[in-house]
């Protein structure tokens, strides 16, 4: 199974979980760890599964996942296999019922980009994920990177499915 993990970070703690899953993912096969400005369309042709990680910024992905995801052709991800995940701070440590409104409404990252890129064909095949910084620019929190490991665990190598 060939992997593409696309990323984009403000501050490194989406940099780190993309590596950390990078990592892991090498013993099920070929994977690669792109920051989404190095993706190419052709890159996504090579590959069966793409994992896309956006830190949360105003509730939504960053600008360079937008752009990837719109720049893509309505089928651009056809029969490619998805997973999504972001990071974010935990919404119980800001004690702001106005903030828990707002995620509640507007939701995070890790949901927008896993609507757009069904919506582009992608198979989506592991439920987002979201991992947790302190406040907003981290560093993460304890236990997030074995967290983010034993996630991406849960991907079926390609030959396992029925």
């Amino acid at each position: 199974m060939d992997t593409l993990i696309i990323y984009d970070s403000v501050f490194g703690n989406t940099k780190k979980i993309a590596e950390i899953m990078g990592e892991t993912l090498k013993e099920k096969g070929q994977t690669s760890v792109l920051h989404v400005n190095d993706v190419t369309p052709a890159k996504l042709t090579e590959v069966d599964l793409i994992i896309i990680g956006s830190p949360t910024r105003a509730f939504n992905p960053t600008k360079s996942i937008r752009q990837l995801l719109k720049s893509l052709p309505r089928e651009g991800l056809k029969g490619k296999e998805l997973a999504v995940f972001d990071t974010r701070m935990c919404i119980e440590d800001s004690n702001s019922r106005f903030l828990e409104l707002l995620v509640r409404i507007l939701g995070y990252a890790a949901e927008k980009i896993e609507t757009w890129s069904v919506k582009k064909g992608a198979l989506l095949i592991l439920k987002h994920e979201g991992f947790f910084v302190h406040d907003t620019e981290g560093p993460l929190r304890e236990g997030e990177e074995e967290r983010a490991a034993a996630w991406v665990r849960l991907i079926p190598v390609h030959n396992e499915r029925i």
